[in-house]
């Protein structure tokens, strides 16, 4: 390769999470090569650059009618550079394969342009009498710095005495993938008023006896904002941390079909006496 170095680190990582140990990770790799280029004498440009792959899409969630033949999503390159996208349904614990097909599984796409996505159930959910929640997981790749299709600017930059030490991300990205049997009839926001709450201490007990998902958009009692909150499943309930003197009323919002925020809800709290 002579005096050109060309030295490419991928991460995959999920949305939200901290990339605090690959930055260091890159600042441990540009002083070695540094240093290296140094030790041999050699006059070399070395410049540092990170891309990310992400894949934006045109949904928050994704309802899926258990009557119809399939959903559509449209998935778009926010980037610069082309990707390929992979994408796959997972069951609720995101680590099993579910029982659906995505097509294309796997395709190219270019910079800033948008594409989309047929995913398809391979069982029959129609018979069911709640909703049943699956992920749709997207991740972008980036492409092999030999391939055809690799960003034209980054092969330019890889001349003989001009390096760049490329730090490359694969996002990966799911959403929601409801799927919603043709018996149940309306949504979650036509059922909301019917949550129950009890404080018992320093927990908020939220009982859903609905068959629908029902996906916390916020949550107040009293003064309080109530944090990490998030779906209830149906027929279930689910616990939330509080300050054992929080008192009130309680007020909610859901996160609807749409990704939108539903109205308030407000709902009197139901305490448990302390034993004694």
């Amino acid at each position: 390769m002579g005096g050109r170095i060309i030295s490419k680190l991928q991460h995959q990582v999920t949305q939200g999470k901290l990339m605090t140990r690959l930055v260091n990770m890159i600042i441990i790799m540009t002083a070695t090569l540094c240093s290296l280029q140094l030790a041999r004498g050699e006059n070399i440009t070395l410049d540092n650059e990170l891309q990310s792959f992400s894949v934006k899409t045109g949904a928050s969630r994704i309802i899926y009618f258990a009557d119809s033949n399939g959903a559509s999503l449209t998935v778009m390159n926010p980037q610069s550079y082309p990707m390929l996208v992979q994408s796959e349904v997972v069951a609720d614990d995101k680590n099993n394969r579910a029982p659906f097909i995505v097509t294309p599984p796997l395709f190219r796409l270019d910079g800033h342009q948008q594409s989309r996505i047929k995913i398809i159930a391979t069982s029959n959910h129609d018979n069911d009498t709640t909703e049943s929640l699956f992920w749709l997981c997207l991740k972008g790749i980036p492409p092999e710095p030999d391939a055809e299709w690799t960003d034209e600017a980054y092969k330019k930059k890889q001349t003989r005495q001009h390096a760049t030490l490329l730090a490359q991300l694969r996002i990966k990205n799911c959403l929601k993938l409801l799927v919603r049997p043709s018996s149940l009839h309306g949504t979650p926001e036509d059922v909301a008023s019917s949550l129950t709450w009890i404080k018992n201490g320093k927990t908020l007990t939220v009982n859903n006896p609905t068959p629908f998902f029902i996906n916390l958009r916020s949550v107040q009692l009293g003064n309080i904002t109530v944090n990490n909150t998030d779906y209830v499943p149906p027929m279930s309930k689910r616990e939330l941390g509080i300050p054992a003197d929080a008192h009130g009323p309680v007020r909610w919002q859901l996160i609807t079909d749409y990704g939108g925020d539903s109205k308030v809800f407000t709902s009197e709290l139901t305490s448990v006496p302390p034993s004694h």
